[in-house]
């Protein structure tokens, strides 16, 4: 998967069915098969590839 926007990364996982919650400000919790994550939407900024592995693999989905 490449680089990508909050935003893309925020539909993303939402087409792989995952669940989100307000939190605080920008952020949100996410909840997918039992696990879940925090995940900061700050919209059309760049996600980090670190950030976005780690939320993945949190989540327990495949890159």
């Amino acid at each position: 998967m490449q680089a990508m926007k909050c935003s893309e990364f925020r539909r993303w996982l939402q087409a792989q069915g995952a669940e989100f919650r307000a939190a605080k400000g920008s952020h949100f919790k996410v909840y997918l098969n039992g696990k879940a994550t925090i995940f900061a939407d700050h919209g059309s900024k760049e996600m980090h590839e670190g950030l976005r592995k780690s939320i993945i693999k949190q989540l327990g989905l495949k890159d």
